[in-house]
């Protein structure tokens, strides 16, 4: 086993796997990889596992995205990496991947830290489009595409299928397919994120998504003026092109 594992740390990252992450350093990825291939030197399955980030959608996610983050934040992505600081990330990360709307977000931040209202205001804004929707965006695709290759190298590729499309689910501030889909057909989040909420099918893609979209009596769920005239208009443009 220990010979194993020199043979994937020795060797230095494919310029195509260091590729996939353009913006992040070449030593910053090489330094998660080792620690990565490292800890999987066994090619055991549950050990391998430990590091698969969760889906939102289950109920070890926060647990499972504060040790990610333990390791991102000590390589790709430095900071502070104090466990207050990396269970804030982790409680940020996780409701805006399932969704949860922006003024929620800044009743969590408030959680966290003491400050104005409108100070809160401006720095969840802040942290979305600067490092939930950016710095972390990155940090998950770099973290999937290592993982990915560890796991093919001690021979449990099949593992990397399971692997949750973090960095698209972090772009989109949303997890669920349907909800993604809704997205995807030009409605706003919060939105999509009540239609989602309506929809039996959490699977839904674009196509299927407009279909029941477009089944539906508006009236009868009561939407806003505001919410029914985004849907109608949605579903304009989509019959008209």
């Amino acid at each position: 086993m220990k010979m194993h594992f020199r043979m994937l740390t020795s060797e230095s990252l494919t310029g195509e796997l260091l590729r996939l992450s353009p913006t992040i350093s070449a030593h910053r990825q090489q330094e998660l990889y080792d620690v990565l291939a490292s800890e999987m030197a066994s090619g055991l399955q549950s050990v391998a596992r430990n590091f698969i980030p969760a889906h939102p959608r289950e109920g070890s996610a926060f647990d499972s995205y504060v040790k990610v983050l333990e390791l991102l934040h000590r390589t790709i992505l430095p900071k502070a990496n104090s466990e207050k600081q990396n269970r804030f990330f982790a409680v940020m990360l996780l409701k805006w991947m399932q969704g949860i709307p922006i003024p929620e977000l800044i009743d969590d931040r408030a959680r966290f830290q003491s400050a104005s209202i409108s100070t809160h205001i401006r720095a969840t804004l802040d942290l979305v489009e600067k490092e939930l929707r950016f710095n972390y965006v990155r940090a998950f695709g770099c973290y999937n595409a290592l993982l990915a290759d560890v796991l093919s190298r001690v021979g449990l590729a099949d593992l990397a299928a399971s692997i949750p499309a973090l960095s698209l689910y972090l772009e989109v501030g949303a997890s669920d397919r349907t909800m993604i889909s809704f997205v995807a057909l030009g409605l706003s989040r919060m939105t999509a994120k009540r239609l989602n909420s309506l929809c039996p099918n959490k699977s839904l893609g674009v196509v299927d998504s407009r279909n029941w979209l477009a089944s539906q009596d508006l009236d009868f769920f009561g939407f806003s003026t505001h919410i029914q005239r985004e849907i109608e208009l949605v579903l304009g443009s989509q019959l008209s092109s």
